[in-house]
């Protein structure tokens, strides 16, 4: 695992006179009424001849991977629709194992590591409590407990997926801010993922191990949509390992929190800042 958290410092301090500014820019930015407006922009119908040369544009200016696209683009009726597009039956062939953990999404792994002091890792130097995060009045649960943190640039695939065979126990809407979800906010910006809006749903594998999907808001990200909103929602039996769990409308971050404490499972070979894939093997099970 990465190093255990430390102790928040002002990270303002030691980042350069550009990104001082960059953030001071962001604190007076009317970040809700931007999400609003992005959010209603992107729900907006798309004439059919516009749809193809928009979305191939926005394609190329982020570096987004149109080739894996189950279907054609000028299909999409929305931006929405477009950026939540679902992949081809074969783009990601789900190789981890029914008990191990997987990654839930495409992206790059910002932090791993295990809850110290009922705290976890943002980014070196700035850490943030688990309560906060998941919303409970008890944090003792949780101690030990492993953690890994995917973000989700524009140009990545916007689907999240349940990171093995689980039953939600809860689901939580927990309001908040809205600050960008990036490297520069991360480093800047303490506590970044408990001031912002986020869902909780909390799950149990099939071994009983307690764990937690956070699905993090940020700014221009019109919404976050769940397969279950609430445990009476999820198919009779649960999840199955590589169902969809929610999609974010615009990019962001997922956390995962694993309690493994009864049922171990060994540490993860991947190191934080490495770009991962939906259904890579993240933690497997101990043999």
């Amino acid at each position: 695992d990465s190093s255990t958290a430390s102790r928040p410092t002002s990270a303002l301090m030691t980042t350069p006179i550009t990104d001082r500014a960059a953030i001071g820019l962001l604190r007076v930015l009317p970040r809700k009424l931007v999400t609003r407006a992005a959010g209603w922009a992107a729900e907006r119908t798309v004439p059919t001849a516009l749809r193809a040369p928009l979305y191939r544009a926005f394609a190329n200016a982020v570096g987004a991977n149109l080739a894996e696209a189950a279907d054609p683009l000028d299909s999409f009726p929305r931006f929405n629709a477009f950026f939540t597009r679902e992949l081809k039956p074969d783009a990601r062939p789900w190789s981890a194992p029914p008990t191990h953990w997987a990654m839930p999404a495409d992206g790059r792994l910002s932090e791993h590591g295990r809850v110290t002091s009922g705290r976890m890792l943002q980014v070196k130097g700035i850490d943030y409590p688990v309560q906060h995060l998941l919303g409970v009045d008890d944090p003792a649960p949780w101690e030990g407990a492993r953690y890994a943190t995917v973000y989700l640039s524009p140009a990545d695939y916007h689907r999240v997926h349940n990171p093995a065979a689980v039953v939600v126990t809860s689901v939580r809407r927990l309001g908040g801010e809205l600050w960008p979800v990036n490297r520069l906010s991360a480093s800047n910006i303490p506590e970044l993922y408990v001031r912002n809006e986020r869902s909780v749903t909390l799950v149990r594998d099939a071994r009983g191990r307690q764990g937690a999907i956070v699905m993090v808001g940020a700014t221009v990200v019109g919404g976050i949509e769940l397969a279950a909103e609430s445990p009476d929602t999820q198919p009779s039996g649960g999840f199955a390992a590589g169902s969809e769990h929610g999609r974010f409308l615009l990019g962001s971050t997922v956390v995962l929190v694993l309690q493994d404490r009864e049922h171990p499972l060994d540490d993860t070979t991947l190191r934080a800042g490495d770009p991962v894939r939906l259904g890579q093997p993240l933690w497997p099970e101990r043999s």
